[in-house]
Formats: structure tokens, C-alpha cells, sequence
């Protein structure tokens, strides 16, 4: 899978994770991407490649730097 597709799948999954659990506020919001994020790490870790686990960080600092904009 192309690193484009996979980092596409995963923030789906973590828009659908947000609206399942409906974070109040900012900080609610990146725990909920920080762990959905470190259980893919855990699952996938012996499959993923260096660029795949960097996609994934980078993720999780967007929603960070959006938050701390606000």
C-alpha cells in the first residue's frame, strides 16, 4: 500500500474514532487521536515502515498545532 492511501485510511479512522467518542474539548480531543494512534503503532508495529510511522507522528502533530491555534 502507497503511503498517500495509508495515511488517508488512518485519518479516516481517526475522524470516525472522534465522532464515536465525542470529545468535549482540545485536549480530549488529541488524547483520542494520541491513542488511536499508539494502538495502530502497537498492531502494526512489525509492519510498518519508517515513513509509515512518520506519517502517523505527523498526524497526530496537525491535530496538536490545530489545537493550539484555536
Amino acid at each position: 500500500m502507497n503511503l498517500e492511501r495509508f495515511l488517508e485510511i488512518h485519518r479516516r479512522n481517526i475522524q470516525d474514532k472522534l465522532q464515536e467518542e465525542r470529545p468535549r474539548t482540545d485536549e480530549q480531543k488529541q488524547i483520542v487521536v494520541a491513542l488511536y494512534i499508539a494502538e495502530a503503532l502497537n498492531h502494526l508495529r512489525n509492519n510498518l515502515t519508517m515513513e509509515e510511522v512518520l506519517g502517523l507522528t505527523e498526524i497526530y502533530r496537525d491535530y496538536r498545532r490545530t489545537s493550539a491555534m484555536k
